[in-house]
């Protein structure tokens, strides 16, 4: 639909500083874990961790480490047997190898499957069927591998995540000490949504607790959740990160008129992948990040996307004042007598985002300026216009930041 300027001018908006915004960006992970009968799906949320089933089962075996590579988990038992299934034909577990795999197991960008046993990783080659063990490292495993930025970690005997040389492994070297222990499962990305966190599964007791841990910054971010199972071991679902969720702007906009009041919150955000977003804002959700009849108060913002990646944050909103900073007279006369030949707003307080606009009795536009000193001499493409009553609209952020809408009329008089 056309609107005419006038019309147009009423939804002029700007972005006005109401509120004070302290983001906290919060990542989702979606990695699978397995007790000893059962392979679940565990997704991190801002609040919690939920769930849920996978699709991968081998009925009879008894799990104790798994390794997920494109669409084949590969699952260790107690004996060290290595065997794989797909999630498209559940029940059918084909042998790999007998024996050998112990604690962890891991599969690296390149799909070979790696697992540690004692102090010696042993990796075996799905293209070539081969299994090779590596020679003794200086420390024993106690729980996972994982990969991250393209270097193998492990979790060792008693409290360590240690970086292994794959190359030579008499120099794999400690890379951090970790509190919660034991570490059983260990998982990177895909999911960490931009963060570089590696997410870790300690076993204290009968349940397991999902530790961050940031390698890069050798540090235990926090404690995530406590799962009601014990867990023996985790698996991330790839290499590639998710993209993050990232708020590029939040306009609150109080719009004051002559006769109401309106506000609105305009969220504007992004993923990299470009998943669609949700926004939630104190529990009311959409899809448009636009929400309106803002009133004065605390928010809860969370904007997430379909690949379970979170942004979250919280900010208080005060409501402005709707004073009006400016009049403007109801006549004046152009005749260049140096006497009220002009016609513009009138007012000492400082303003900004000034429009000042004049239409005739046609609604066609005669005037417009954006310079509060800038008035009309009443003429319209250098011809002086009729005399008669001519309406005009102000907008502008008055001193406390409000959008401010005026409009009136005024009589030209010759």
């Amino acid at each position: 639909m056309k609107c005419t300027a006038p019309k147009c001018l009423l939804f002029i908006f700007f972005l006005l500083p109401f509120f004070a915004i302290n983001p906290e960006i919060i990542q989702a992970q979606f990695f699978y874990a397995n007790t000893g009968s059962v392979i679940n799906e565990v997704t991190i949320t801002p609040t919690s961790c939920v769930v849920k089933p996978s699709k991968f089962a081998c009925p009879g075996l008894d799990y104790f480490s798994i390794a997920y590579y494109h669409d084949t988990m590969y699952i260790s038992t107690i004996k060290g047997n290595l065997y794989y299934t797909t999630a498209s034909n559940p029940g059918s577990c084909p042998l790999v190898s007998e024996g050998g795999f112990g604690t962890s197991l891991v599969a690296g960008p390149d799909g070979i499957i790696y697992g540690a046993s004692n102090n010696r990783i042993i990796y075996y080659d799905p293209h070539t069927h081969q299994v090779t063990q590596l020679d003794t490292m200086p420390y024993y495993s106690v729980g996972d591998l994982v990969f991250y930025k393209n270097k193998l970690y492990m979790a060792a005997d008693p409290d360590l995540i240690v970086e292994v040389n794959l190359a030579q492994p008499i120099l794999s070297k400690i890379a951090m000490r970790v509190s919660t222990t034991p570490i059983y499962g260990l998982a990177a990305s895909p999911g960490t949504c931009g963060s570089n966190l590696v997410y870790g599964i300690a076993k204290p007791f009968n349940t397991s607790y999902v530790v961050a841990i940031d390698i890069d910054h050798a540090k235990e971010v926090e404690t995530i959740c406590e799962l009601d199972s014990g867990y023996l071991d985790a698996t991330s679902t790839g290499f590639d990160e998710q993209p993050a969720v990232t708020v590029d702007d939040v306009k609150y906009i109080y719009h004051c008129e002559t006769d109401r009041l309106s506000s609105t919150l305009n969220i504007l955000a992004h993923s990299a992948g470009g998943t669609a977003l949700t926004y939630s804002l104190n529990g009311n959700e959409n899809n448009t990040g636009t929400f309106t009849n803002i009133t004065a108060g605390t928010y809860k913002l969370t904007v997430s996307s379909s690949n379970l990646c979170f942004y979250d944050t919280s900010f208080a909103v005060t409501r402005p004042y709707c004073d009006k900073s400016f009049s403007v007279p109801n006549a004046f006369t152009p005749n260049h007598d140096g006497k009220n030949d002009i016609l513009r707003p009138l007012g000492l307080v400082p303003i900004v985002h000034v429009n000042f606009s004049i239409y005739n009795r046609y609604g066609q536009k005669v005037f417009e300026t954006k310079d509060i000193h800038h008035g009309w001499d009443g003429t319209f493409h250098g011809l002086d216009q009729e005399m008669g009553t001519y309406v005009w609209l102000l907008t502008y952020v008055n001193s406390s930041g409000a959008m401010m809408t005026q409009k009136g009329t005024t009589i030209l008089i010759r």
